[in-house]
């Protein structure tokens, strides 16, 4: 008998579809955010609100501190650059730590409280030890701990298509925050643009 030879058949590779490129390409990338989750907009617009009032704070507070605290400009300076930014960064540092723990839930909640509650005391009191202590350092606690949470949320909520839209949309918002801020407290003040000087991140 001849031998039988056997014939090994290997599927063909399939073939991946070619990605559009130019501005159908361009626009591709954002329309994969048209069946987004309701959450993950609500974390676009909550980011984009957090990060004006905190740029607002920065551009106004070195004002309140010298016009409603009586601090002189050095001593108002070096309290926002010498105080307030570093700390801002070490408990955005450890807010990460206290999200892991509580819960995203439970971070932004208890953010969102502690932030309103400095703000408050910021906006009413005129008594010196009380606004730092009850005010301005508190806030910087709330501030640092919506970050995490937001970045958690955009990663959480987002499909693995959508997820490097969903960055870049809080990036952008980082960028705008800076620009619509700085317009707006220029605009109710009148003050020059170049008191401000380069925009800070």
């Amino acid at each position: 008998m001849g031998d039988v030879v056997k014939e090994t058949f290997v599927p063909e590779d399939s073939v991946a579809p070619v990605a559009a490129t130019g501005l159908r390409g361009f626009l591709a990338k954002f329309t994969v955010l048209k069946g987004a989750q309701r959450e993950l907009w609500l974390t676009f617009a909550i980011k984009l609100l957090i990060i004006s009032a905190y740029s607002i704070t920065n551009k106004t507070l070195i004002l309140w501190l010298s016009s409603d605290l009586g601090f002189n400009d050095q001593s108002a300076g070096a309290l926002v650059g010498w105080v307030w930014a570093p700390a801002m960064t070490v408990f955005t540092l450890l807010a990460g730590s206290v999200t892991d723990a509580v819960g995203l839930r439970r971070t932004f909640f208890l953010g969102v409280f502690v932030c309103l509650v400095a703000r408050a005391v910021m906006v009413f009191t005129t008594i010196k030890w009380l606004a730092l202590a009850g005010g301005l350092f508190p806030l910087v606690i709330g501030e640092a701990l919506g970050t995490p949470v937001l970045i958690a949320a955009a990663r959480r909520y987002s499909t693995t298509r959508q997820r490097s839209i969903s960055f870049s949309m809080i990036y952008m918002a980082v960028v705008r925050r800076t620009r619509s801020s700085k317009s707006l407290w220029i605009t109710d003040n009148n003050v020059p643009d170049a008191v401000f000087g380069q925009p800070r991140f």
